[in-house]
């Protein structure tokens, strides 16, 4: 990893495909209750082009693989899936153009203490559709966020409602929490175990 930054929101200033156009990411609730709309991911993330704005995802790829019976990748996040989206968190790799985020949620804007409610993507090209990551690159991305922003400022309280600690930039601290640090210690026993 060579850098991190937190996206405010809205956010229009990073590239989640990495075709070099800045990309529009708007946070969104998740419909924790019936009282909310529910909103699809497609309307989470628009992608940036010389023309303007377009959607995600490759539908006529993934329709072939279906009417073919082939595997499709797991952890593809389709653009009409009902999702909530977060102020995203995002990690730069020496390697490739499409960083590392998490945002996607099924828990936004209230931050429980599941630590699977966030998950780290990145851009699946042939699909044109973020994808869940390895357990190990969830590993690697989460401990260079734990380093980048866990420094012993934030109490027992600021990992139950980071919302209200930092509303712009919530998942900074939601990293940090106790929980979602032995997540990612087991999400790194287990591909140690693997390999």
């Amino acid at each position: 990893m060579i850098r991190t930054e937190s996206v405010a929101a809205p956010a229009s200033n990073i590239d989640l495909d990495g075709d070099g156009w800045c990309d529009w990411i708007l946070p969104l609730p998740y419909p924790t209750n019936a009282q909310l709309p529910e909103y699809r991911a497609g309307e989470a993330i628009l992608l940036g082009t010389p023309e303007g704005a377009r959607s995600f995802g490759n539908m006529k790829r993934l329709e072939s693989f279906w009417k073919k019976k082939l595997p499709v990748p797991e952890g593809l996040v389709l653009p009409g899936a009902v999702t909530g989206m977060a102020p995203v968190l995002v990690a730069y790799a020496a390697e490739g153009t499409a960083p590392y985020f998490a945002g996607f949620s099924s828990a936004y804007p209230d931050f429980w203490g599941n630590p699977g409610s966030y998950r780290i993507y990145r851009w699946n090209q042939e699909f044109d559709m973020p994808q869940e990551v390895s357990k190990h690159d969830y590993a690697f991305v989460m401990r260079f966020w734990q380093k980048e922003f866990c420094r012993g400022q934030y109490a027992n309280q600021d990992f139950l409602r980071p919302d209200m600690k930092n509303e712009e930039h919530p998942l900074e601290i939601f990293v940090c929490a106790p929980w979602v640090q032995a997540e990612v210690g087991r999400a790194g026993h287990d591909t140690n175990h693997v390999q």
